[in-house]
């Protein structure tokens, strides 16, 4: 069902985690070996030069998406995070007022005029949200005031969302989401963490699936809106994923993910696998 995955970015001494590709730009967050816990987000041309840093100095990046010539990522300090956009042609950093509010958002992505992304309020309670930037209008998709539970907005492309929910450490769900019926459909799980989603514009999910413990039976999986599911790739014991994101080619669909040691913040690459189509 899939070719087998090639590496994009695999510096030395640094992990590159959470990349996204499009209208030929590459986009990733990196950390290194001095600085484990410090995250930057860079971009460049796919076909190489310069890398820019994308998150303003002093600040965190984390990752999102690549629409018109610009990039939607989080930028993050301390207590504050914010969605923000930036011009990949001129490298203007520009913020959302329309949803940034005194809590912490992240991990946007884009798709035509709709923005998806999370929210930590400061009481602890988290938020999924699909905001509609012609109308401003909002939509609540998931919400968890449970401790130690967590929301992760995954992609959203064309009429399409995903996203996935773990209501502990050791369990997580994929949940898809139709944008003009409102029909959701929280993907059969037999049992264990099924994380980083990400979906194209047929409907089609593709995620990993996991034991209960970071780097166990890590395996890249598909699943279409009939229900038929199959398995992509499988990590070797001991590696873990973060993110997914489906990138619709021409010629079919290209999975961007990162491929991270447990244990280990700094290795981590960033991989692409071309899935064929059924």
């Amino acid at each position: 069902a899939a070719a087998t995955p090639e590496v994009v970015l695999d510096r030395p001494r640094v992990g590159e985690y959470q990349p996204v590709r499009g209208e030929g730009w590459i986009a990733w967050q990196q950390n290194t070996v001095e600085r484990p816990r410090h995250y930057d987000l860079f971009v460049r041309p796919v076909d190489g030069g310069p890398k820019s840093r994308v998150n303003e100095a002093g600040t965190n990046g984390a990752n999102g998406d690549i629409l018109n010539g610009v990039l939607a990522y989080q930028q993050f300090e301390r207590r504050r995070s914010g969605i923000r956009l930036f011009d990949l042609t001129t490298g203007e950093r520009s913020t959302l007022p329309a949803v940034n509010t005194e809590h912490w958002e992240y991990w946007p992505s884009v798709s035509g005029r709709h923005l998806l992304f999370g929210r930590l309020q400061r009481n602890g309670t988290r938020r999924v949200i699909l905001s509609d930037r012609s109308t401003g209008d909002a939509t609540l998709l998931a919400k968890t005031s449970r401790r130690n539970a967590f929301l992760a907005p995954g992609q959203v492309s064309g009429d399409w969302v995903v996203w996935y929910r773990c209501p502990n450490a050791t369990e997580c769900n994929v949940v898809r989401y139709h944008i003009p019926t409102a029909g959701r459909e929280v993907l059969p799980n037999p049992g264990g963490r099924q994380h980083a989603a990400s979906v194209d514009r047929d409907g089609t999910v593709y995620y990993a699936r996991a034991g209960h413990d970071c780097g166990r039976r890590v395996r890249i999986m598909r699943r279409e809106l009939d229900g038929a599911a199959e398995e992509l790739w499988r990590l070797p014991n001991g590696d873990d994923i973060t993110s997914v994101h489906a990138q619709i080619r021409r010629r079919g669909t290209t999975l961007l993910f990162d491929h991270y040691s447990c244990g280990s913040a700094t290795e981590s690459d960033a991989w692409e696998l071309r899935v064929n189509s059924r």
